[in-house]
């Protein structure tokens, strides 16, 4: 039996509906602070409640933990006490409390601005706002720990990424400017650069950490590619055949980073995992997605 936590989240409920279509009993609790009950898996066992309420008895049935919940940095510009007590010290203490393997979703963002493109594993440490600082020290405490996986993950987009979420990512709000002539304020040049990985890669990812012997480390899950927020607007573009409206740019306030690329080499020699979704593959199933949003709703 696995436990995903965080399960009606974006990441969380995709990786639970993989894990259902692969055949596995899946678990998912989540308190609905940030998720969408709309994205829970039909099949799931679903338990409205916070991960860090779990008892070490109720614990004791899983194998294997997903941990996905988390406080994005959105909301930890405004509450980075409470975001370092539900990332960090919450986590840390449910990791305690758990005998089995753990597959613990972090991020990129934990290497700040990089001095390596593509930024492997072994770069710098740069955390610089409560929400990396928070995923950082639940990553070292499970090093002490051992019996884990880490997944450092890039920009994840795809299904379920609702664009009515204040906590929703860059492209989902890109397609939602798109279809609904909403215009679209640019931070900065438009220059500045991320990895963006499809959820179907990360999907792919933790199903291969489930499927092997915990590799006690940290593993970048991202596609090695660069894509600047102009040329991403281009692509998006020319899938929807619609012009987003440029709003007013302006300096970002967080995830101030100039350049995003992570090095996948690790992941490859170790997960036996690679990328299978282009940027515009991925962008094309996401926006089939959420065109059928746009109908049923």
């Amino acid at each position: 039996m696995i436990l995903v936590t965080g399960v009606a989240g974006f990441v969380g409920s995709n990786i639970a509906r993989r894990l259902i279509e692969e055949g596995c009993r899946v678990t998912g609790v989540d308190d609905l602070s940030f998720g969408d009950p709309l994205n829970v898996p039909r099949d799931v066992i679903f338990r409205k409640k916070r991960f860090q309420d779990m008892s070490q008895y109720a614990l004791a049935e899983f194998d294997c933990v997903i941990h996905c919940a988390t406080s994005n940095i959105i909301y930890a510009m405004d509450h980075p006490v409470e975001t370092i007590k539900n990332n960090a010290s919450d986590a840390i203490d449910f990791f305690d409390r758990f005998f089995g393997k753990i597959i613990y979703l972090s991020t990129s963002s934990v290497y700040g601005n990089p001095d390596i493109i593509p930024t492997p594993e072994s770069a710098d440490i740069r955390t610089t706002n409560a929400y990396d600082t928070s995923k950082r020290l639940a990553e070292v405490f499970l090093q002490k720990r051992g019996y884990y996986t880490t997944l450092r993950l890039s920009n994840v987009y795809g299904e379920n990424q609702r664009a009515d979420n204040p906590y929703c990512g860059v492209i989902g709000k890109l397609i939602e400017a798109s279809y609904c002539a909403k215009a679209f304020g640019i931070y900065g040049n438009g220059e500045s650069t991320r990895d963006y990985t499809y959820v179907g890669d990360v999907e792919e990812a933790v199903l291969k950490a489930v499927q092997s012997k915990p590799i006690n480390t940290e593993v970048n899950i991202g596609t090695g590619i660069e894509t600047s927020v102009t040329d991403l607007i281009s692509i998006i573009n020319s899938i929807t055949g619609n012009e987003i409206v440029a709003g007013n740019t302006t300096p970002r306030s967080i995830d101030t980073i100039t350049r995003r690329c992570l090095d996948i080499e690790k992941g490859k020699a170790i997960l036996k995992w690679a990328p299978e979704y282009t940027l515009k593959t991925g962008l094309e199933i996401t926006i089939d997605w959420y065109k059928t949003c746009l109908i049923t709703h």
